[in-house]
């Protein structure tokens, strides 16, 4: 009986969904009252036959849909069931509770995959630096292997006796900014063979190379001191040049031209600097020791503080040169030399330090100068 009714309600379901269906059963079942009406009043044994007609075809429609249609109404009757029901919703939860793992996998899934590819990326990006940092060490190597190559044929033709114009003026290719890191090797290359006598065309080339390889010494942030000593630079031109605190011993500059340069806190000894171009120089607290310096001109040169002790200055002119603190002990200095002098003894004389024979030399020289001058007021 059961049976019986859960297929009926499964084909009313089925009917309720489809309109022309549900109609024809609305029909039907008036004509199925009106008949049983007529039937309890005992009308005509056709309308039974009727009767019995319409009742199979109800019977035909329960058997047509089958058992496990799954219409509204079928689903309202079989969630009658209470364990069944509990059974769908766990069902229900856990389906849900997969579909959140899922989610998270999926998630996980997809961050490991964009944090991959990032870390790829990053990674090929260390690597191509490295490989450019080692094709740049790589680079600078390889040159360096071949500058020292060219600087070892260099040094091999400046020390033979056949080769060495050759070796100036191929050493002439190194004196560029771009080899400023190995210009002080160059310089003490250059200076090392201005000590040594070579014919006067090969010392100009030298001379030439030093002046440039200089100027970009001078460039450096961290330039090396500046060794004269024992050098051949007679008639040199250093005007303008930073040669602060430079140092040497027994070189020689005679006719060199260093005006304007700066020579503060030089230390130079025994150097021959005759008939040299100083003026507007700059030789604060510099000290130019046992040297010749006759015939140099330091016309408004900066000598404040200067150490001339036991130097040759017959000859030296000193004309609006700064003499404040200057020492002369031991120097030797010629008439000519004094009188230039002597213009600044006035404002400065307590200040310059003389031997005594220089001094009286320059009281007798101020006597002459005020007896002329009254001579000159009486003939007016």
């Amino acid at each position: 009986m059961n049976y019986f009714i859960r297929r009926y309600i499964v084909v009313l379901g089925r009917i309720v969904s489809n309109r022309k269906i549900a109609k024809l059963i609305i029909y039907c079942g008036i004509i199925n009252g009106t008949l049983i009406i007529m039937l309890r009043q005992r009308i005509n044994n056709i309308y039974t036959l009727i009767f019995i007609l319409f009742t199979l075809i109800l019977l035909w429609l329960f058997h047509s849909f089958p058992c496990n249609a799954d219409p509204i109404i079928g689903q309202i009757y079989e969630r009658q069931d209470p364990e069944k029901e509990l059974r769908m919703k766990k069902l229900e939860l856990e389906i849900q509770e997969l579909k959140k793992k899922n989610d998270n996998y999926s998630h996980l899934a997809s961050d490991i995959s964009t944090y991959t590819s990032g870390i790829t990326t990053f990674v090929a990006v260390i690597g191509l630096i490295f490989t450019a940092l080692k094709q740049i060490t790589d680079r600078r190597v390889e040159q360096q292997r071949g500058f020292d190559e060219k600087f070892s044929k260099i040094v091999e033709f400046l020390d033979s006796e056949n080769h060495t114009d050759a070796g100036a003026v191929l050493l002439m290719n190194f004196l560029k900014p771009e080899y400023k890191d190995m210009n002080s090797q160059i310089i003490i290359l250059l200076l090392s063979h201005l000590r040594k006598d070579h014919t006067e065309d090969v010392r100009r080339l030298l001379i030439i190379g030093f002046l440039k390889s200089l100027k970009i010494e001078l460039s450096n942030k961290n330039k090396s001191l500046i060794d004269f000593s024992r050098t051949h630079l007679a008639g040199i031109d250093l005007s303008g040049f930073n040669l602060f605190r430079a140092v040497g011993v027994d070189f020689d500059m005679e006719k060199a031209n260093l005006t304007g340069a700066k020579l503060e806190e030089v230390r130079f000894q025994n150097v021959n600097l005759r008939k040299a171009t100083l003026h507007n120089a700059c030789l604060v607290s510099a000290k130019i020791k046992n040297s010749k310096l006759e015939g140099a001109r330091f016309q408004g040169a900066s000598l404040q503080g200067i150490h001339f002790e036991n130097s040759k200055l017959e000859g030296a002119q000193f004309q609006g040169a700064n003499l404040c603190d200057a020492y002369f002990y031991g120097a030797s200095l010629d008439i000519a030399a004094i009188n230039t002098i002597a213009r600044n003894v006035e404002k400065l004389r307590k200040n310059i330090h003389f031997d005594k024979e220089i001094e009286e030399k320059i009281t007798q020289l101020k006597k002459e100068a005020e007896t002329r001058g009254n001579r000159d007021t009486r003939n007016d």
